[in-house]
């Protein structure tokens, strides 16, 4: 069975893609309608070349596509170019998860996303560990060290506190 089948027929939990994307896949877009409607991956690991080689927009639409997996638990992804705001959405909306990890990873991004990631980090019901390791922002000016403060906080469960933002920063009620 194809690692695609897997992934719609959801019999597998463990994730992890390293090569290319049109090496794995026919369409990527099939990758990423799968992805969103599983039901039992609890690990996702895309490293090397899997994430990196994805078109911007079908990058963010993974990224979206794994914050709406239920039995989500761990995240690892490295080497690529990501919008911190879709980060913030998988810490958000991936209410199950335990550890997110970022290795060697261009964080794309304004200082009002990176706030409202490191308040995700901090609200996340269930986060245990968030790493970053050698990742740097596109933009010369911002810096990770709010993101790594906020990784080395424990994490308090306290989501849905008084100041809880949106995926794009934005306060909600």
């Amino acid at each position: 069975m194809s690692i695609l089948e897997q992934i719609q027929s959801n019999t597998i939990t463990n994730l992890h893609l390293s090569t290319d994307p049109d090496e794995e896949f026919d369409r990527v877009s099939s990758f990423i309608d799968a992805i969103g409607s599983n039901t039992s991956i609890e690990t996702v690991k895309f490293d090397e070349d899997f994430v990196g080689c994805f078109r911007h927009d079908d990058r963010s639409d993974l990224l979206k596509a794994l914050s709406k997996i239920p039995s989500l638990k761990e995240v690892h992804l490295a080497d690529a170019c990501l919008l911190v705001k879709d980060i913030t959405e998988i810490l958000v909306q991936a209410k199950g998860l335990v550890s997110f990890s970022l290795k060697d990873v261009v964080l794309q991004g304004d200082d009002k996303t990176l706030k409202a990631c490191e308040l995700a980090i901090h609200q996340h019901p269930c986060l245990k560990k968030f790493d970053l390791t050698d990742c740097t922002t596109a933009i010369k000016d911002l810096s990770v060290d709010g993101l790594q403060v906020a990784s080395s906080k424990s994490c308090t469960g306290i989501a849905g506190g008084p100041q809880a933002l949106n995926a794009t920063g934005a306060k909600t009620a």
